[in-house]
């Protein structure tokens, strides 16, 4: 019987080594594909015409700093617009906004809050004429000096989507948010440019970029709690391009795990629902190549880097107490974590401040089993499904 159990171990533990080497080998291969140039991009317009779109609700402690930024652009004045949706707002956020010099558009429907609805208010009210592009950042956010301008190389903005870097404004404050750094690191100056490389769609996040012909062929109809993972399966299932460009905005990420709880928890519940509402359709999807379906799917469906993380130990463990000789379990480690590790690897050696990332990656541990858990609670939680709960803010220190 336990010579029974060790063999089922051993070709579970393998197995799971095997399945959790996907995305690294899908990576390589598409690296060995080549560039991918989807669209010709023609400059038509040196200074692009952008409205900065704000949804805000209470963030009186930072929105200043967000219309100072974008204000303070190196970008012509009248070629952007400013605008903060204040929305059911019951602090001076609204005030605030005006006083600084942005327009600030206040949303009172208690019945229907959150950022989805507010941003699908202000795009129908503003129209999409005489507007080349809708950016939409976070009453938390700022922008860097270029991030304008840098869009405006980019071409023509009015018939895609563009995802741009959105970096962590507080990285350097805590444990929990240096880990959300690498892993932001990681992802924007590493996996993006090589999907971008690859002729693939990435997801969208806070700084995403609307062309006004894209609103116009597909009207925002995204309401769920992660609306951004919405509209990125919903363009992607109908063929629409969203490109990347390292234009620089950066938030405030929480700085403990209580403050974080609610956010992931919102975050892992709402994709959940957008893989069962878009996960057939880009699986239908006619007009999009299998590198694009495979792609999308490993972004949906696969776990965030920490639970990939902990389930290749845990595979590791059930291997090696079947029997698996040490060479195998390495060979199957390094295939399943081998292109993760490599790519955090890079970005340490790159990173600002090496010796102090490498200490706070001492609590990876930690932070596994917090992520483990809040995919649980994610999974259980009916209000995470259904209800947009604001980050709790902080003042910068």
């Amino acid at each position: 019987m336990i010579q029974v159990l060790r063999v089922i171990l051993e070709g579970a533990g393998l197995v799971g080594l095997g399945l959790l080497a996907l995305p690294g080998l899908f990576a390589f291969v598409m690296w060995l594909r080549g560039p991918r140039s989807r669209v010709a991009q023609a400059v038509e317009d040196r200074w692009p015409r952008l409205v900065f779109l704000i949804p805000a609700h209470n963030e009186r402690l930072l929105v200043r700093s967000c219309v100072r930024s974008i204000l303070d652009q190196d970008y012509p004045p009248d070629r952007r617009r400013v605008m903060v949706i204040a929305d059911n707002c019951s602090d001076e956020t609204a005030a605030i906004a005006r006083a600084e010099g942005a327009e600030a558009l206040e949303r009172t429907d208690p019945e229907r809050p959150g950022k989805p609805r507010a941003l699908a208010w202000a795009i129908t009210l503003v129209g999409c004429e005489g507007v080349d592009a809708f950016v939409i950042v976070d009453g938390d956010s700022e922008v860097a000096s270029d991030f304008a301008s840098q869009l405006a190389r980019f071409g023509n903005l009015r018939n895609c989507a563009i995802q741009t870097y959105n970096g962590i404004s507080n990285e350097y404050e805590t444990w929990l948010t240096r880990l959300a750094g690498l892993l932001t690191r990681l992802r924007f100056e590493r996996q993006f440019p090589a999907k971008v490389r690859a002729g693939l769609n990435v997801p969208l996040s806070n700084g995403m970029v609307l062309g006004s012909e894209l609103l116009q062929r597909r009207p925002w109809g995204a309401f769920s709690v992660c609306e951004d993972w919405e509209l990125y399966a919903e363009y992607t299932a109908f063929g629409e391009i969203i490109s990347y460009v390292p234009a620089r905005v950066t938030s405030q990420e929480a700085r403990s795990t209580s403050q974080s709880g609610t956010q992931r928890q919102r975050w892992q519940a709402g994709r959940r629902e957008v893989r069962l509402r878009w996960g057939p359709g880009i699986r239908a999807a006619r007009g999009i190549t299998l590198p694009q379906k495979i792609d999308a799917h490993l972004e949906l469906y696969w776990p965030s880097p920490a639970v990939h993380m902990a389930l290749a130990v845990a595979c590791v463990g059930a291997a090696a107490f079947g029997g698996a000789s040490l060479l195998l379990l390495g060979l199957a480690l390094c295939a399943a974590i081998g292109e993760m590790g490599l790519g955090l690897g890079v970005i340490v050696v790159r990173h600002p401040q090496p010796l102090a990332t490498l200490r706070a990656l001492a609590w990876a541990p930690v932070y596994t089993l917090w992520r483990l858990g809040v995919a649980v609670r994610a999974r259980l939680s009916q209000r995470a499904r259904t209800e947009w709960v604001r980050t709790v803010r902080h003042e910068h220190r």
